[in-house]
């Protein structure tokens, strides 16, 4: 059986909320989450690039050598 806020919820949880509107989104926020999703991205292909390095200089070798 549940009980306290599980069963009723918090209060003011369903009945303070206002419902969400593309026009009430704040654009700043979204805008820094946004930027830090794609500095995250860019330092991953960064670190993919970085640690791909030793195996694409061995192959460059290996082919001039060839």
């Amino acid at each position: 059986m549940l009980t306290g806020i599980y069963r009723l919820g918090a209060p003011g949880y369903r009945r303070g909320m206002k419902k969400q509107s593309i026009w009430t989104v704040d654009l700043i926020e979204l805008f820094k989450l946004w930027l830090s999703d794609l500095v995250a991205f860019f330092e991953t292909a960064l670190m993919f690039l970085v640690l791909s390095l030793p195996v694409v200089i061995s192959a460059l070798v290996l082919w001039w050598l060839l």
